[in-house]
């Protein structure tokens, strides 16, 4: 536990537990693993319009995990968005699939129905970290860690008109605590201003299911919990991850399996994998990810709905024909993935191999 008292405590001790009442924490329905009903503890803040939000990231390395981390996931993030639109982009922590039982870095997009997500690459991950993510004066959506670009957005260069900070879960017996703190905006302008309010516009509080969420220093500093950790065990259960290793048709088959269960469709029509030397940022469209390096391209076909996509309140859960899956060759590891009602072109980057 941070500091040896549950943060959530502390900003209940400071009598400011919900933003909107001054009352202890509220819970919500139950929460479950299928989307549009994750487990949350967020602040939305529904806003005219603003062009990029920041935020300092502190999950509890000691009590941030899942019952099952092949199957499911916590985070500690912020969302930016567009009110009427499937849009998004998103950037913080997680814990659990498909990145394991370590805390890492993320970001990802939703944009009109189709989802991708991206690990950020960082040599060392527990201690806190600065996410940003802006519009910049191309019109373009960039991710930021520690102030270096992540990730580049597919999305309009329009002001995003809402923001969300806070956990999302797909396990309801999740154990996790962070605080989100040293929250800012930038204005249409380009100013920039500590805290998520403004005279006509404040953050409001939603929960569901055993998670909590409270001001520690109203608009700026917020913390965030599932189920305490005070009365967990010294460990918490971990599922057993396999060793890096080169790909492999087997390691393939092993990877996209957790992805086909998790994501609405075990038996795809097909699963095809091509093995190249192009870089991830080239393959992917993207600018953000630095490792080029060789990868495998994995991509099944089917119905895919996107369970496991991480995706602000309220928004349409992902779905699309085409679930993609990017492996660095060399050790297996996941580096990004994501769901599309379009296909990538396999043939045009190599020979295709055929995996179900």
């Amino acid at each position: 536990m941070i500091k040896g008292i549950s943060m959530l405590a502390a900003a209940t001790i400071l009598g400011i537990s919900n933003v909107a009442t001054g009352a202890g924490p509220a819970y919500a329905d139950t929460c479950s693993w299928q989307a549009g009903n994750h487990c949350r503890a967020i602040m939305h803040w529904k806003v005219k319009a603003i062009n990029g939000i920041g935020e300092w990231v502190k999950p509890d390395y000691q009590c941030f995990t899942v019952t099952d981390t092949s199957a499911y996931f916590v985070n500690s993030e912020m969302w930016a968005g567009y009110a009427d639109d499937e849009q998004w982009i998103e950037a913080g922590d997680t814990v659990g699939h498909p990145w394991g039982s370590s805390v890492t870095h993320f970001w990802a997009e939703g944009n009109d129905g189709d989802y991708h997500e991206y690990k950020i690459p960082d040599a060392a991950t527990n201690f806190p970290r600065n996410f940003t993510i802006d519009l910049d004066s191309d019109k373009k959506w960039r991710v930021r860690l520690d102030g270096i670009v992540s990730g580049v957005s597919t999305l309009p260069g329009n002001p995003a008109t809402n923001a969300d900070v806070g956990m999302e879960s797909t396990d309801p017996n999740a154990r996790a605590e962070a605080e989100i703190a040293a929250l800012d905006y930038t204005d249409t302008n380009g100013g920039i201003h500590n805290g998520w309010n403004s005279s006509n516009y404040h953050p409001t509080s939603f929960t569901r299911g055993n998670f909590s969420v409270g001001w520690i220093t109203k608009y700026t500093d917020l913390a965030v919990n599932a189920q305490t950790c005070t009365d967990a065990p010294a460990k918490l259960p971990r599922a057993a991850e396999s060793q890096a290793a080169p790909v492999t048709p087997e390691g393939i088959n092993r990877t996209v399996s957790g992805f086909l269960r998790g994501n609405g469709d075990l038996t795809p029509e097909r699963v095809e994998a091509v093995k190249t030397s192009k870089s991830v940022v080239e393959l992917n469209r993207n600018g953000g990810t630095q490792n080029k390096v060789p990868v495998t391209i994995v991509q099944a076909v089917g119905k895919f709905t996107g369970h496991q996509a991480r995706l602000p309140a309220g928004k349409k859960i992902p779905r699309g024909r085409y679930l993609t899956v990017t492996l660095e060759t060399a050790t297996g590891n996941v580096l990004d993935w994501g769901i599309s009602s379009r296909s990538i072109n396999l043939p045009s980057l190599g020979m295709v191999q055929r995996i179900r």
